[in-house]
């Protein structure tokens, strides 16, 4: 699997095929997906890199998160479980900022933590509810 990191830019593009770019598709702000013009993904664009790459719902997810480890970024999945628990699945910590929820009390659409949980990620971790947490 071929790439392209610029620290610079906190961004990784993963080329997955050799197929030409005809149209993408943004999961969300930190992470894109390529397309050629047979609707197969032939890429992926990860921004903000050196925070983690959530690595759920990209093709060829698993390959994707070897190639990132292999080049020193943290990337793991964010699972929602039945019961409302997250599981973060990876190889190394992560940061867990438990945000204010009263939409009164932010500003400028901004979220603020309350706290600040460090987890390492063995292979499975259940984040606890903000309760369970001492701050």
């Amino acid at each position: 699997m071929r790439h392209t990191f610029d620290e610079e830019s906190n961004a990784v593009y993963i080329y997955l095929t050799e197929k030409p770019y005809s149209f993408g598709r943004r999961l969300d702000d930190e992470r894109s997906i390529d397309y050629s013009d047979d609707g197969i993904p032939t890429g992926v664009e990860l921004l903000y890199v050196s925070s983690g790459v959530n690595v759920t719902g990209l093709p060829e997810s698993d390959e994707v998160a070897q190639l990132l480890d292999r080049i020193g970024i943290l990337s793991y999945n964010f699972e929602a479980s039945a019961n409302n628990q997250v599981v973060l699945k990876g190889t190394s910590s992560i940061n867990v900022c438990y945000a204010i929820s009263d939409p009164a009390s932010m500003q400028n659409d901004e979220q603020q933590c309350t706290f600040v949980h460090t987890f390492q990620i063995p292979r499975s971790t259940r984040i606890p509810a903000p309760e369970e947490v001492t701050a």
